[in-house]
């Protein structure tokens, strides 16, 4: 029987398999969300990762209602920016809720 994946698998899946230099993924393992000590990248929260140049374009998926409200979606975006900023990279960070 095929083993079955989530949506969201699936998609981190398909935007992880275009190559994403070793410096770009360090930035984006190392932030975690502020309201649950995990790291957003291996909690799923980054998807459509695609690097074009020095352009890191993604996704965040907001882990829940009220979060468009909430500074800690700011201080996530803010954080994955300045760390890719330090590498000589620009983020386009999509924020979904």
């Amino acid at each position: 029987m095929p083993k079955q994946t989530s949506a969201k698998a699936s998609k981190r899946k398909k935007a992880d398999s275009s190559p994403i230099p070793d410096s770009v993924m360090k930035v984006l393992k190392s932030v975690k969300d502020p309201h649950t000590g995990e790291f957003i990248y291996a909690a799923g929260m980054l998807t459509d990762i695609k690097v074009s140049g020095k352009k890191v374009k993604m996704k965040l998926a907001a882990p829940g209602l009220g979060c468009e409200c909430c500074g800690m979606i700011g201080a996530m975006t803010g954080e994955l920016s300045e760390g890719l900023k330090r590498i000589g990279y620009d983020a386009e960070i999509e924020v979904g809720f």
